[in-house]
């Protein structure tokens, strides 16, 4: 009768549960883990689209900001002095709004930048976040509101809150526009990279400021204030390459150390500038303690910069990796599910990891191996 591993019902019973259980948690975080790796590739693309946040500003800084109210036009036939008109309430203080009034601008906003990238940078992308004011009253039908960023094609403008109409500043959308986009809590970004990428064209005309315009048709009608400068509700990230500051050049290092000297003998020092006595002369005794064969003016060494940490790390023996260094992490995950296989093995074969014997009981030898499994006694049945 042949041999083979056998697992009682009942104790199939305890196993079936573990070893589901055991698979679930396997399937888990291997999906997980894979979930895990494809993180950093959804971070780059964020990073290449660019983040902005409101308040916070990352390669730019905001240099002014301010709005317009078409209610402080002067009329053409007017040729007295008309006072204008203050900030209505619904606008708070700060805040740049945009509105439309049946498809007609009624008010428009300017921000004005200064990039960190010089001219002949690469602009690889840049992000504007603007929030909106929380204040009762501030935003009217702003979830159907759609509002451009235009280019500012004026070098100089003058900001202002509510001022006249007439002051605010000449923008031109086919020469460059983005359109906002706006969340759930009341953020809008606005993805100006096509915009910036001219600011830092050698010998580009265009400043680095843009209009915020209404882009609705009759009959909508809206306002979105949002937060200005002075409220931290503005935030721009400008992701760039070639951005160098002004730094010394090598002339200008050169001439640094030519005022510096070679050393304090006084070669090299200002004209006019008294050494003190005694400076650069070789103390007495010097050509005896350095020998006969020394040469004449033979200076002793200094090391080099660094040599001294180099020399401590070659004292300190080579730096040993640690025995799990280089394993990859999702393989430790491994190792529970080995405990856990290793854990039902032995609820399979019992606590000695015997054989069972399957079919009917048979006789002769069959019979003697059972006797001899169980007890341990003389296959032959003989004390």
């Amino acid at each position: 009768m042949l041999l083979r591993q056998r697992v009682s019902p009942a104790r199939w019973k305890i196993i079936a549960p573990g070893a589901v259980a055991i698979l679930a948690v396997a399937v888990a975080m291997g999906y997980g883990s894979t979930a895990i790796a494809d993180e950093p590739e959804n971070g780059d693309e964020q990073a290449e689209r660019g983040a902005a946040e409101p308040g916070e500003m990352n390669g730019a800084a905001v240099i002014k900001d301010g709005w317009w109210w078409a209610v402080n036009e002067t009329p053409e036939d007017e040729t007295g002095f008309v006072p204008q008109e203050p900030p209505p309430s619904n606008v708070p203080e700060g805040a740049i709004p945009v509105a439309a009034a049946a498809g007609d601008p009624e008010k428009i906003s300017a921000i004005e930048f200064m990039l960190d990238a010089q001219p002949g940078a690469e602009v690889h992308s840049a992000v504007i976040a603007l929030r909106e004011s929380d204040e009762s009253g501030a935003n009217i039908n702003e979830e159907d509101a759609a509002i451009l960023a235009c280019q500012i094609t004026e070098e100089f403008w003058a900001d202002g809150e509510a001022a006249a109409w007439e002051t605010r500043p000449e923008y031109d959308c086919e020469e460059g526009a983005a359109e906002g986009v706006r969340d759930g809590d009341g953020t809008w970004t606005f993805d100006i990279s096509a915009m910036a990428a001219t600011w830092v064209d050698e010998g580009s005309p265009n400043p680095q400021s843009f209009a915020l315009v209404e882009n609705v048709d009759s009959p909508e009608s809206f306002q979105v204030s949002f937060e200005g400068v002075a409220m931290d509700g503005v935030g721009i990230d400008v992701e760039a390459t070639g951005v160098e500051r002004e730094q010394i050049g090598e002339d200008e290092a050169d001439g640094v150390a030519d005022a510096v000297g070679d050393g304090p003998s006084g070669e090299g020092a200002p004209d006019g500038a008294d050494m003190p006595d005694g400076a650069g002369e070789q103390p007495a005794g010097a050509d005896a303690a350095a020998g006969d064969d020394a040469p004449s003016g033979a200076e002793a060494p200094e090391a080099a910069p660094g040599e001294e940490e180099a020399e401590a790390d070659a004292a300190a023996g080579p730096v040993r990796p640690a025995l799990y260094e280089g394993i990859p992490w999702p393989a430790w995950l491994l190792v529970p599910l080995a405990l856990g296989v290793g854990y039902l093995l032995m609820l399979a074969l019992g606590p000695r990891g015997e054989q069972v014997v399957s079919g009917r009981k048979g006789h002769g030898v069959s019979r003697a191996l059972e006797r001899w499994t169980r007890g341990g006694g003389s296959a032959t049945g003989g004390a």
